[in-house]
């Protein structure tokens, strides 16, 4: 007997419908553009507008100088994939009414939304430079000094001109030092919030808690590595034993001579140090040219688990030689450095406070397809989007980090 409960334009309905309801922090995204989405690899136009300005001085009633003020499109190409499958047994003899239709909605509409959240939150480490309060230096929150963190989001916000209707992003551990802060000693709002748990706006943020705040570690390279120095990042793969459906994988890279990679992880250590941070976060990122002189891309199921965590190297500042690696989790990081001073630091997290739609963030409708088993009363559930997202230069102020020690 065929399924007849879930049909792909039913199920559709009502992840997307629930999907809206389950995401936080990509409220904040600019989702409005131009153009539509068909496949991979499709672009959309992102209108950006330019600040205008009035001349002092003249005489009134003289002629006003007229200057263009051209609205710029930039483009954002729509390359990343989600996908998701569920097998559903015995569907039509164990559920004959429409709450497996409902249940199963809900699974995957929390899925979707939790990609999507984790993914704008890994674009926030993209603020302006001068937006990154404790930048490698990682603040120790206490419930005297929670107030002040969030004032300082405020503050670096307002001084680019980027507050108008600011969103906090808090972590519930984070919160809960907020309800403990002096501030609300002795007062009626400090017992209200105490006792009901509800925080509304805080200098003027609206407050919302989440557990998707994205975390940092940093990965000093100041000395160039030794041949069979290795290192590794954990990442998540598919565990249908877990609860959350993950389990964590090592990716482990590791360093031989200059112009000899030739196994999967492989990282060229080059001519010099510059030359051995470039290679390193090619390969986290998988950029670059891979290959002998540069690295060798790592198994495709390591390529997945990066992925799946949203692991990504930034770029060194070559004052520090520190490398900032980022992930939508806890990282779990070790390394067998010759150089003792080549090393992993703390994780931390990132608390962040960003302006309405200093993100750009664009998905396609996730598309469902429920194919039949024959040879049982079962289903597989087949779901697929693909989305991206940027942000634009101008569009970096109004984000606002601050590195937060675990």
């Amino acid at each position: 007997m065929a399924n007849t409960i879930i049909t792909e334009a039913l199920l559709q309905k009502e992840v997307i419908r629930l999907k809206d309801k389950k995401t936080i922090i990509k409220q904040i995204a600019n989702t409005k553009f131009e153009g539509q989405l068909k496949q991979q690899g499709d672009t959309v136009s992102v209108q950006t507008f330019p600040d205008t300005f009035g001349v002092v001085g003249g005489t009134a009633g003289d002629a006003i100088v007229i200057r263009d003020w051209a609205i710029t499109k930039e483009q954002l190409t729509v390359n990343e994939v989600f996908q998701n499958g569920a097998k559903v047994k015995d569907i039509e003899e164990i559920q004959s009414n429409l709450a497996i239709r409902s249940k199963l909605a809900a699974r995957f509409a929390y899925a979707s939304a939790n990609n999507e959240d984790q993914f704008v939150a890994s674009l926030v480490t993209q603020a302006y430079a001068d937006n990154k309060l404790q930048d490698r230096n990682p603040l120790t929150l206490t419930s005297s000094t929670t107030y002040s963190a969030v004032t300082a989001l405020k503050r670096v916000l307002s001084q680019q001109n980027a507050f108008e209707s600011g969103m906090l992003f808090l972590s519930p551990a984070i919160l809960e030092k907020i309800k403990l802060e002096d501030i609300l000693d002795s007062s009626d709002k400090g017992l209200e919030i105490r006792l009901n748990g509800r925080v509304g706006k805080i200098d003027g943020f609206e407050i919302m808690e989440t557990n998707n705040l994205p975390h940092v570690v940093t990965l000093t390279v100041d000395t160039i590595p030794v041949a069979a120095n290795t290192m590794s990042i954990s990442g998540l793969e598919p565990d249908t034993a877990s609860r959350n459906g993950f389990k964590e994988r090592a990716v482990v890279f590791t360093f031989v001579a200059a112009a000899s990679a030739a196994v999967a992880g492989d990282i060229a250590i080059g001519a010099n140090v510059a030359a051995a941070q470039v290679n390193l976060v090619n390969a986290i990122n998988g950029t670059g040219t891979a290959g002998a002189t540069t690295y060798i891309e790592i198994a495709e199921a390591d390529r997945a688990a990066l992925k799946n965590a949203f692991i990504k190297a930034g770029t060194t500042w070559s004052a520090s030689d520190i490398i900032n690696i980022q992930s939508s989790r806890t990282l779990t990081v070790a390394e067998t450095f010759g150089p003792a001073t080549n090393i992993f630091g703390s994780d931390a997290t990132l608390m962040f406070a960003a302006d309405r739609e200093a993100i750009n963030f664009v998905s396609q409708m996730d598309k469902f397809k429920v194919k039949d088993l024959t040879d049982s009363f079962a289903a597989n559930i087949l779901q697929e989007k693909v989305y991206d997202g940027i942000v634009f230069a101008e569009n970096s102020k109004g984000l606002a980090t601050i590195e937060i020690a675990v």
